[in-house]
């Protein structure tokens, strides 16, 4: 569960934020670069997850009601939910495409959450056997994973100020131009209106 969780989930989800804009122009496997990875990522963690809670059932001996097994499951639950929302999934153009696209944001940071606390609170739990050195290394993983969101928020933001930046009006002799660069005028050519 944590390795479906910290690794596969963590990663999958830095693909989906964070480089969609990223190798615009390629595919892998026809589609796009950080979708080829975003989708084995995740539909792996939900596979490693539906083994984990079969074979914690199994040495359990069912479900037990506490803390870590409430929130862990309603972590579960949102793991669970994500394929069968990005199944019916409206097309990029349809009008109600907002509604994925917030509903399976807050599905997969609400989970990522939840596991997140779930994974914390397994620390205390004395069938688990964990040492004590695993809440510090978790506690490692949750400032290196915030770090490296805000390191890749914060590009992302410079380099979009630097895009909005490079479009300006500029006034030309014989009237006024608009400077435009971007994927459709890459060679930044000023069009005249």
């Amino acid at each position: 569960m944590v390795v479906s969780w910290i690794g596969f989930v963590s990663i999958g989800i830095l693909f989906a934020r964070y480089f969609k804009d990223s190798w615009p122009n390629t595919l892998l496997g026809g589609v796009k670069v950080w979708f080829a990875f975003h989708r084995p990522l995740m539909v792996t963690s939900v596979l490693m997850m539906c083994i984990a809670q079969a074979c914690i059932f199994y040495y359990v001996g069912g479900y037990r009601t506490g803390y870590h097994q409430i929130v862990g499951s309603i972590a579960f639950v949102f793991a669970l939910l994500q394929p069968f929302g990005a199944i019916f999934r409206p097309h990029p153009d349809a009008s109600t495409r907002w509604i994925f696209n917030w509903g399976h944001w807050f599905g997969g940071n609400a989970g990522e959450i939840c596991a997140v606390a779930a994974i914390l609170l397994a620390t205390e739990i004395k069938i688990a056997g964990l040492p004590h050195l695993f809440l510090y290394v978790v506690l490692a993983w949750i400032a290196f994973h915030v770090i490296v969101h805000l390191v890749l928020q914060l590009s992302s933001a410079c380099s979009n100020r630097s895009k909005t930046a490079d479009i300006a009006l500029h006034e030309l002799q014989n009237g006024q131009a608009i400077y435009i660069e971007n994927s459709s005028n890459p060679s930044g050519q000023a069009y005249r209106t």
